[in-house]
């Protein structure tokens, strides 16, 4: 499931605070029907012993993208 954030929560409107609640108890319910993301496993072999993503395993890629198998 991505990340769910209320930014700025200390500067929201109570008519905001109620839009962001809502979103996320949406979000919650739906965790039973949600694919995880597929993350690569720790030790899989994908990652070296010091946990660092092999380079030949997604060449091309960075930032988080990587790490999804």
């Amino acid at each position: 499931m991505a990340t769910a954030a209320g930014l700025g929560a200390d500067r929201f409107t109570p008519e905001e605070g109620e839009a962001v609640a809502k979103e996320l108890c949406e979000r919650l319910l739906a965790i039973p029907m949600t694919e995880p993301i597929a993350y690569r496993t720790q030790n899989g072999g994908d990652y070296d012993h010091n946990l660092v993503l092999r380079p030949d395993v997604a060449p091309g890629l960075t930032g988080l993208g990587a790490h999804v198998a």
